[in-house]
């Protein structure tokens, strides 16, 4: 009888302590506040050239609907060369969590920022924001501080007073020489280049620069491997650099959104020409953002609408704009 006695108050117990356990699990789940936003980085110093994983996540209440950032292609000063924007799911405690990824790079060394991610919570109307702190990274020269001095050789032996006076002057009647020869050589070198001086060649026009990178990008047959969204990347890259190059608006920074409200309030592009790059950017933003499964044939439409825009707006020679002026 004392056996079975044991037996039963041991299972009482496991069973007591089982419920105590998940209690307290509900408990701390529900003591969580409805939305908390963290930021990471793999590493906090790296050397020039070297990649850094930057991620965003978001861990929220199953009925908290929020907003994820947006694709930025500079932060901080890094510039983004891969980006994953992630799914959402389900952890144990039923709370959602979404992480989004970053592959930056940057060629300066020095201390960098990376600027809070704000991400929008709660219903349209009366939308709240959750702020992250600021990151800092260090980015260290890949030579180190130590191969400066690594070749110091030792301190020879003193000379006497004469045989380094002697050897001072051979240095300097040497040294003199040298310098004269240089001289003579620079002279005849100036007076020759002088006489066929040629005016600088004018900068490559931006239409120019980007009808090359259009050909490259073309040449690396992205399209027929699948890749698709790498294409859609590139094709969208290159279009922004040539409207940087071509009016000086400082397009790959920016999203889409906030680009075209700066290009409309400019003035800098007459109303079909906004509407075309309008068109173009959404597509572009669709396959690379949204993961639209986009055709060869999209893809064709989209590099002729490219082709369209700078084609359109390329700078031409004085008379001949006026000209095709006349003749629209």
């Amino acid at each position: 009888m004392h056996w079975l006695r044991a037996i039963v108050t041991i299972a009482a117990c496991g069973s007591f302590l089982a419920a105590c356990g998940r209690k307290s699990g509900r408990t701390a789940a529900e003591l969580l506040p409805p939305i908390m936003l963290s930021v990471n980085v793999d590493k906090p110093s790296i050397t020039v050239g070297d990649l850094i994983d930057y991620s965003i996540t978001v861990n929220a209440a199953s009925n908290v609907q929020f907003r994820m950032p947006q694709f930025a292609e500079n932060l901080g000063g890094f510039a983004v060369s891969d980006w994953d924007p992630g799914k959402p799911g389900t952890d144990k405690d039923g709370r959602v969590r979404h992480t989004q990824h970053y592959k930056m790079e940057t060629y300066l060394t020095g201390m960098y920022e990376i600027p809070p991610a704000r991400v929008g919570y709660g219903p349209a109307d009366a939308m709240k924001e959750v702020v992250s702190t600021p990151v800092c990274i260090e980015v260290r020269s890949v030579v180190q501080t130590n191969d400066l001095f690594s070749g110091i050789r030792d301190i020879k032996q003193p000379v006497s007073l004469a045989d380094a006076m002697r050897a001072r002057w051979k240095r300097l009647v040497a040294g003199g020489l040298v310098l004269a020869a240089v001289m003579a050589g620079a002279v005849v070198l100036a007076t020759h280049f002088m006489r066929r001086a040629r005016r600088p060649a004018p900068p490559v026009p931006a239409h120019e620069v980007a009808y090359a990178a259009l050909r490259a990008l073309f040449a690396r047959n992205l399209v027929e491997a699948g890749l698709i969204k790498e294409y859609y990347f590139e094709l969208s890259a290159i279009l922004r650099h040539y409207i940087e190059n071509r009016f000086g608006l400082r397009a790959p920074e920016r999203t889409t959104e906030e680009f075209l409200a700066e290009l409309g309030s400019s003035g800098t592009l007459v109303e079909r020409h906004r509407q075309l790059l309008a068109d173009f950017l959404a597509e572009c933003d669709l396959v690379k953002f949204a993961n639209y499964g986009a055709s060869q044939a999209d893809a064709q439409r989209a590099h002729d609408r490219a082709v369209s825009f700078i084609e359109e707006t390329r700078e031409r020679p004085e008379g001949q704009a006026a000209q095709e002026d006349r003749q629209v």
